[in-house]
């Protein structure tokens, strides 16, 4: 049963992601950079929270697993750069992805 409740739950997650993609206006802002340095030094694409090097909506995944406390916080979950992950990190991933397109 918890694999059907954890299936479910991504998959709702995937099609609010999608909804709220879809219906975000054409103002939303360009990120200026898709780069950003970590605090040790590195250097991350900005809105990668898996880290696989691209921008995705596997990335919206793992925010949304990280918020939820089913995954460890990675380096690059703090996307909004305001010391707390939560969904406005996860918005602001969608708004990466879409200024990609």
């Amino acid at each position: 049963m918890g694999k059907n409740i954890l299936s479910f739950s991504i998959i709702f997650i995937l099609l609010m992601a999608v909804t709220i993609g879809c219906t975000r206006s054409a103002s939303t802002p360009t990120p200026t950079s898709s780069r950003e340095n970590n605090i040790d030094g590195t250097i991350a694409v900005l809105g990668d929270v898996n880290g696989d090097g691209s921008v995705n909506m596997g990335d919206v995944v793992k925010l949304e697993r990280i918020i939820r406390g089913l995954d460890q916080r990675t380096a690059g979950a703090d996307v909004n750069n305001d010391g707390q992950i939560n969904q406005e990190d996860a918005i602001k991933v969608e708004e990466i992805i879409q200024a990609l397109k």
